[in-house]
């Protein structure tokens, strides 16, 4: 069975909810434990085991099992054509996660461009600011009054000196 009915919630891989904060399945903050977290983040990773193991390696990378409701399971694709494949690997999908002792009959496919393992960090780098910009934010931190701000002219000036 394929569930692909569109519905108005956000999902988003239990990863990215413990890696910029957010509420995982539908617990409230209030209710939401540590405990219950790393548990149902255990169960996740146990089902994209499995999937990677299913998969071909190109397919698996683009590809995150997002969540766990009652029988279904959900997985987030990068692209459009990614998820049609998915859908055709259904059975062998659920059958794995039958192996790997989940009680799953459903496969669920959502469509989100660019999961963040997908994307390549940019190098950062900054020009090392000149003698004269130093030069500049030494007056201004001479006569700016806030500490705070004081604090975060200096850092910056000294990081003018050492290049970065």
């Amino acid at each position: 069975m394929y569930r692909s009915q569109h519905r108005s919630t956000t999902l988003r891989a239990l990863s990215d909810v413990l890696e910029y904060g957010g509420r995982a399945r539908s617990q409230d903050q209030e209710t939401a434990t540590l405990g219950g977290l790393m548990q149902h983040a255990h169960t996740l990773q146990r089902l994209q085991d499995a999937l990677i193991s299913v998969l071909p390696a190109n397919m698996a990378k683009s590809c995150r099992v997002a969540n766990l409701t009652a029988d279904t399971v959900t997985v987030l694709a990068n692209h459009p054509s990614l998820g049609a494949r998915l859908r055709q690997t259904g059975p062998s999908l659920i059958e794995a996660w039958r192996n790997a002792g989940f009680a799953c009959s459903a496969l669920e496919v959502r469509i989100r461009p660019g999961l963040p393992e997908d994307k390549e960090a940019p190098a950062f780098y900054r020009e090392p600011l000149s003698a004269a910009v130093a030069a500049s934010l030494s007056e201004l931190e001479n006569e700016v009054r806030d500490e705070g701000l004081r604090a975060a002219l200096a850092r910056l000036r000294q990081s003018a000196k050492s290049g970065g």
